[in-house]
């Protein structure tokens, strides 16, 4: 059975080109690396940070999960004793502290934050603005020219200020809103504490170990179900890529179908169903070229350009699909939007219909599998020249077969 090569510079149909992305999908693959860093699966390094769980008015310093491993009993660190640290997805347990904290509880003059008071501050502001705004406009209604040169606009906006935020601390009175202050104060450990924190440092080294062994764990878990699945991953990731240029479709319901490519039609929508286009034009450019048909294939993304070469027109009698036309510029230009062409002559999509349809099912199967060839049973036929086509007419070579 003869080997169809991909990008094969034999001039002959069936021919097939193949953009750039899948020519080196095909000889390359991806690599674990690339693989793992475009469907976000990463190995745990050795020396992982650890990272904190961040607070509004304080952050913790990032730290090494060796360092958590190396502390010796008389080791201080804060942010271990009083933060919560995760390795991964993994909460670490908080590390014994070297003192012992005592709590006093009391009541003092301030205010708890809640949503009443939230935004106390800025209906103050609000007030004092409407108080000064008030006694601009309505003392002059109340006092004759004298008596207003006499009185202090500040003076009387700075009492009702006052007004305001005494009355304010009465609805807190009202509401008892007094906040509950905790002191705390620190004292060292004795010595018999000392010596239990040094079994407590012990198990807590203990459980930080296990987390690391247990992502560990988890992760030569996953990389198995990755090996296995690898082929399956390398395809996700290439139609990710290639989901990332792909063009929309322009309706170019205009173009005439002779009725040997009608015909192809049906024996492509029977082995593709809606995956087969025709009329659409990839929306590029002023003058895209129209392709023929579109196969799709949602497994990759993929668009294939199906072309129906005939040596002339019927309508016109002009010759075409020869040397001298435009029919490189055409593969190129598909080929560069990450597209695929496939070239039938005219000949072979009548007399072999079912085996061209199978060939492109072979193209896809070839594309997964990383295999640069495909292997079919379509009698051949070479491009003609200007001139082959000629004589082509003379002979009405087209209503032979």
């Amino acid at each position: 059975m003869p080997k169809l090569i991909f990008n094969s510079q034999e001039k002959e149909y069936p021919s097939i080109f193949l953009p750039k992305r899948i020519k080196e999908f095909i000889e390359n693959g991806f690599t674990d690396t690339e693989l793992r860093e475009g469907l976000g699966f990463q190995k745990p390094k050795k020396e992982t940070f650890v990272k904190p769980k961040y607070h509004s008015f304080y952050k913790p310093l990032q730290l090494k999960i060796h360092d958590l491993l190396v502390f010796n009993d008389e080791s201080i660190h804060k942010d271990l004793e009083n933060h919560d640290f995760y390795l991964g997805e993994y909460l670490l347990p908080r590390k014994p502290s070297f003192y012992y904290t005592t709590e006093v509880e009391y009541k003092a003059l301030g205010f708890k934050t809640d949503e009443f008071l939230k935004n106390s501050f800025i209906i103050i502001l609000v007030l004092h603005f409407i108080i000064f705004l008030a006694s601009s406009v309505l003392l002059p209604i109340f006092f004759d020219f004298e008596q207003r040169r006499n009185i202090s606009v500040f003076a009387i906006v700075s009492i009702a200020s006052f007004g305001i935020y005494f009355a304010f601390l009465f609805l807190l009175f009202v509401r008892n809103k007094f906040s509950i202050y905790v002191s705390k104060t620190r004292e060292e450990l004795t010595f018999k504490e000392k010596y239990r924190r040094t079994d407590l440092l012990r198990n807590y080294n203990a459980k930080i170990q296990a987390i690391i062994d247990l992502q560990e764990q988890d992760f030569q878990t996953k990389n198995q179900e990755f090996s296995k699945e690898r082929c399956v991953r390398e395809l996700d990731l290439l139609k990710q890529r290639n989901g990332n240029d792909t063009l929309n479709l322009v309706d170019n319901r205009n173009s005439k179908k002779g009725k040997s490519e009608l015909m192809f039609l049906k024996y492509l929508y029977d082995e593709f169903g809606k995956n087969v286009l025709t009329d659409y034009s990839p929306n590029i450019g002023k003058n895209p070229f129209q392709p023929d048909f579109i196969v799709y294939d949602d497994d990759i993304d993929f668009h294939i350009d199906i072309e129906i070469d005939e040596p002339y027109s019927f309508d016109t009698g002009d010759t075409i699909h020869h040397d001298r036309t435009k029919d490189a510029k055409r593969n190129l230009f598909f080929n560069e939007i990450n597209w695929g062409v496939i070239r039938f002559s005219e000949k072979q999509i009548v007399t072999e219909p079912k085996k061209c349809c199978q060939l492109i099912q072979n193209t896809l199967k070839a594309i997964k599998g990383k295999q640069n060839y495909i292997e079919h049973t379509i009698t051949k036929e070479p491009f003609w020249s200007h001139e082959e086509a000629l004589i082509m007419k003379l002979n009405d070579y087209r209503n032979r077969y």
